[in-house]
């Protein structure tokens, strides 16, 4: 192909035109809407695209404008919201992302900067509400976030503060309310939980603090209510909870207590009422029911007796009223009832 090339649309309407010279694309070349209006004018050199070049909305409004070199972008750019505020801007370097790029939202406002070298993140990022309030600042190295990271409420106040190494959270994460008070506080170490976990209310009292090791729950694990009071607290070993644990009513008084081995209640259990006074008590085995279980009256009276196999009911039950009279008694087994009588 040599020469002045034209193209058109169904209608007759053209489309394009570009000049080749010893079959390669050379010198200006346009490109139109349906409508006739110019979409796209630039230039190319030996079949790429060379020197500046400018693409328009169907309603003639610039929408991009820069520059090639031997078919990479080169030098600065710059694209338009179709209300004709800036959308963004940067320099190019050998087809690379090189210095500072910026983002702006339709009402001419800043929302992103970031710096570049080599078409990666490099120093310093920072995002913004439509505002103009910072919302973010943080720090880039190699296209990975590293060093301090902060991100900020629309009222000017802290709400995180974390550190990067490499692109891995690593070191103390605080986050916070919108009064300022702590939210949480979690300890990283080359991206996973590492030491002690800790929530709070946003009156400051402490909601959870739970330790941690190698990304999993490890150490003492307690919970509080809003007013301080203890909810519940067990011990966890790799992930699982192992050993004693106790809730409490917010009241103060004794909930529940029960015993886990390898993250599976195993061993006895009790429930009490606010009132202080025992609801029920048994064993649970590989954290189903096994054994003999108890309810009690409010009066501290038996209820119910029975008894289980593997989460099953299984064996001897009987019912007694408040007074301590038995009521109806029988027998499961496998989980069906098998007699009756009173």
């Amino acid at each position: 192909m040599e020469g002045p090339n034209l193209t058109f649309f169904d209608d007759g309407q053209i489309e394009g035109s570009v000049t080749y010279v010893a079959g390669e694309r050379t010198g200006p070349y346009k490109m139109y809407y349906g409508n006739g209006q110019l979409r796209i004018e630039g230039s190319y050199a030996r079949g790429e695209r060379d020197g500046a070049y400018s693409s328009y909305f169907d309603d003639g409004q610039l929408a991009e404008q820069g520059s090639f070199s031997a078919g990479l972008r080169e030098g600065s750019f710059e694209r338009y919201h179709a209300n004709g505020a800036l959308m963004d801007k940067g320099m190019y370097a050998s087809g690379s992302r090189e210095g500072i790029y910026e983002v702006y939202g339709k009402d001419g406002g800043l929302t992103d900067r970031t710096t570049y070298a080599g078409g990666v993140a490099e120093g310093l990022f920072e995002r913004y509400y439509e505002s103009g309030q910072l919302w973010v600042s943080a720090t880039y190295h190699e296209g990975a976030l590293d060093g301090v990271y902060e991100r900020y409420w629309d009222n000017g106040q802290l709400e995180g503060k974390e550190t990067y190494r490499a692109g891995e959270l690593d070191g103390r994460s605080e986050h916070f309310f919108r009064n300022g008070r702590l939210w949480i506080s979690l300890p990283y170490r080359m991206g996973r939980f590492d030491g002690w976990y800790e929530r709070y209310w946003d009156t400051g009292q402490l909601e959870v603090r739970q330790d941690f090791k190698e990304g999993k729950p490890h150490g003492p694990q307690v919970y509080y209510y809003q007013s301080g009071q203890l909810w519940m607290r067990m011990d966890a070993v790799a992930g699982e909870f192992e050993g004693p644990f106790e809730r409490y009513h917010l009241n103060g008084e004794l909930w529940v207590k029960g015993v886990y081995e390898a993250g599976e209640r195993d061993g006895p259990y009790e429930l009490y009422r606010d009132s202080g006074r025992l609801e029920e008590k048994g064993t649970y085995r590989a954290d189903e029911r096994h054994g003999v279980f108890e309810s009690y009256h409010e009066n501290g009276l038996i209820a119910v007796r029975g008894t289980y196999d593997a989460g099953v009911r299984h064996g001897p039950y009987a019912v007694y009223d408040d007074d301590g009279r038995m009521i109806e008694e029988g027998a499961y087994e496998n989980g069906r009832p098998v007699g009756s009588g009173s």
